[in-house]
């Protein structure tokens, strides 16, 4: 079981949205290569989505239009479907990556 700060996080490296010192030295292997992989489009897609879901729940000023969240929902299942499409390395690797953050503390 994952939250979804961590998975956020891990997301944010993969994607490249956050500088390499911020990620544990331990997890850098991991998280470089998966840099490049179909992986890197669920992680950024990921971090999309999850801030798009903070807008709408807690930003009341937020219009959402029904395209809109239909756009959301279309780029969560072409997700999933990247994942099930994915290499099973891959895959593995991002989730004993996510396993691993859950477990190591983001220290540097």
């Amino acid at each position: 079981m994952f939250n979804h700060v961590e998975m956020k996080q891990t997301c944010e490296w993969i994607a490249g949205r956050t500088g390499e010192a911020r990620i544990n030295q331990h997890l850098r292997p991991v998280v470089k290569r998966l840099k490049g992989t179909p992986i890197a489009e669920v992680a950024s897609a990921f971090c999309d989505l999850q801030e798009a879901r903070h807008r709408a729940d807690y930003d009341h000023l937020e219009p959402v239009s029904r395209p809109a969240a239909s756009a959301s929902v279309d780029d969560a299942e072409k997700c999933m479907a990247i994942l099930a499409k994915a290499q099973r390395a891959d895959c593995e690797a991002f989730y004993a990556l996510l396993a691993l953050r859950a477990r190591i503390p983001n220290t540097g």
